[in-house]
């Protein structure tokens, strides 16, 4: 800094001792919009003034004094060492730092580089020959610095526990809510309900880019949550924000569900995070040549486990917390869960006319040899919401809900209402080659083998992500087979294990399995009855699922 030199020179033809004076606040938010760091400016500049020194450099920061490795701090004493600048000027031990690290390093500049401390509030100076009660002092300023950061800490930490306990995530409220201070939780902004609306409905339905819905906001005059244009950075932040879905994570990566009204469903939200990453086209930082790659979640973290090799095994992991499942832990959890589906088939297969597969295949064959089936499914949903839609209007003329209530109501039925009676218009031109592959892959899944390693990548044809549950990282042991082959020994090719063996020997460790968009309500389904226990599921509803499921890949 040139700037810094020629007012070393000013010091110096005044007679006076040069200095450097820092100035400290924890939050970018408490620079721009309190007056504390102008207040230590001046207090530093009148004791210098009082004092014989010139000051040469505020170095103002906003940084938390808690960490050490703080840029404008560290930037001073590069500085002061480069330019031969040994006077420092602070308010007091708490401005200098809340670490001890840095006050250990500071007494160290001053017994070995003869530096001296100036706190201008208490009108102590620390230098090489301080006294035994100027030490004790400086001792006891930075224990009690130290001290009291971490009291804050505590407490922040506790009060954001209880919020999240509460169903309230900490920090201010994302873009579209406002916090109400009488009830204690977020609600929606009336001024920005529209707004983000107009973003999710963009890119949800009408299939728009992030760049596409900013300069369409931008063009329309709306500004970012912090009164700028909008970039694609801020709009990520929301579509990828899960608050808007009723549901949040803690900072150790605990799901809580919120206390707030949402956006969308969590089904919506899920759908359009496998879009965005469908959509990816960026550099990732890993290696994403893996079994797993770009499959896996972690239970407690709610976070994306990535691969990577190390002592030539692989393993999934995310840091902060830092998490890592080899990955022959990862493939017990899979067929763990696979195992429980594909044994709800088998063991009702004489009272279910056949296994669930045959059945699932030959209800396709059907629907998909006789279009009148789906229609009539169809046509009964538009009927159905139509009679909605009259008993609702029956309502308000009755003055039993809102006018508001109603127009959301019927805005609701209208979208879903549009939806059926495209996929009506569809049906007539429908490709049954989807239909076919659909088919053909809930087939494989049930017949094939998990137990056998190589098989284990199919399930890729189905799957959108996979949840990993913590109970495995405590209790399956990193290399160990034997699970595996436990299963195996009781299970062949096609024959699973039985529905009470499964829950005995798989269940605490298996994973929950997220199955892409068209597969996931019959999965659903099979889990519900599975969990039900019932004996004798109803075919009748198997076929409903299953043609409402082709009518959604029509087209």
């Amino acid at each position: 800094m040139d700037d810094i030199k020629k007012m070393i020179e000013q010091a110096r033809k005044a007679g006076k001792r040069p200095a450097f004076s820092y100035d400290r606040v924890s939050t970018q938010e408490q620079a721009d919009t309190g007056s504390s760091l102008q207040y230590q400016a001046d207090a530093g500049q009148r004791y210098a003034d009082a004092n014989g020194l010139f000051i040469v450099h505020h170095f103002s920061a906003a940084e938390s004094g808690f960490k050490e490795g703080r840029k404008e701090f560290n930037d001073m004493l590069t500085l002061s060492e480069k330019h031969g600048i040994n006077d420092l000027i602070f308010k007091n031990a708490d401005r200098l730092g809340r670490n001890q690290i840095d006050h250990q390093r500071l007494k160290k500049y001053r017994k070995e580089k003869e530096y001296v401390i100036h706190f201008y509030e208490s009108a102590t100076v620390l230098d090489k020959d301080s006294t035994a009660e100027h030490e004790l002092f400086s001792h006891n300023m930075a224990g009690f610095a130290e001290y009291w950061s971490n009291k804050i800490s505590q407490g922040v930490k506790a009060a954001n526990k209880y919020k999240a306990q509460r169903g309230t995530p900490a920090g201010r409220p994302p873009f579209g809510y406002v916090f109400d201070y009488e009830e204690k939780l977020f609600k929606i902004d009336p001024e920005k309900k529209k707004i983000l609306h107009k973003i999710f409905k963009e890119y949800d339905y009408n299939g728009l880019s992030i760049q596409a819905i900013c300069d369409k906001l931008n063009a329309a005059g709306h500004t970012s949550p912090r009164g700028r244009k909008w970039q694609k950075a801020h709009l990520h932040y929301i579509l990828s924000n899960s608050i808007y879905a009723g549901y949040f994570f803690d900072k150790d990566g605990k799901e809580h569900n919120a206390n707030h009204e949402a956006y969308f469903t969590r089904a919506q939200f899920e759908e359009r995070q496998y879009k965005m990453r469908k959509s990816f086209r960026g550099t990732r930082k890993r290696d994403t040549n893996y079994l797993f790659s770009g499959l896996l979640r972690y239970e407690k973290t709610g976070r994306m486990l990535t691969g990577e090799m190390h002592k030539g095994h692989v393993y999934y992991g995310h840091r902060n917390p830092n998490v890592m499942f080899s990955q022959m832990q990862i493939i017990i959890s899979i067929i763990a869960a696979i195992t429980q589906l594909q044994a709800w088939g088998k063991e009702r297969k004489n009272k279910f006319d056949n296994d669930v597969s045959g059945n699932i295949r030959r209800i396709i064959d059907e629907i998909t040899t006789d279009k009148r089936p789906m229609k009539k499914s169809l046509e009964q949903r538009i009927g159905n919401l139509k009679a909605e839609e009259k008993r609702l209007l029956k309502l308000f003329s009755q003055n039993a809900i809102s006018k508001d209530s109603l127009l959301e109501s019927i805005e609701e039925i209208k979208g879903e209402r549009n939806e059926c009676e495209d996929k009506l218009r569809k049906i007539d031109n429908y490709d049954f080659t989807r239909a076919d592959e659909f088919k053909k892959n809930v087939n494989v899944f049930f017949e094939t083998n998990y137990t056998a390693e190589e098989n284990i990548a199919s399930i890729r044809e189905i799957v959108d992500h996979i949840i990993i549950p913590e109970y495995v990282k405590d209790h399956v042991a990193y290399d160990d087979k034997g699970i595996i082959d436990e299963l195996d020994n009781n299970s062949g090719p096609g024959e699973p294990l039985s529905i009470e063996k499964t829950a005995d020997v798989v269940k605490p460790f298996a994973a929950k399995i997220v199955f892409k968009r068209q597969y996931r309500p019959l999965f659903d389904y099979i889990t519900e009855v599975r969990n039900r226990k019932v004996m004798l599921p109803e075919l009748t509803e198997l076929r409903t699922i299953l043609i409402e499921t082709l009518a959604e890949m029509a087209g």
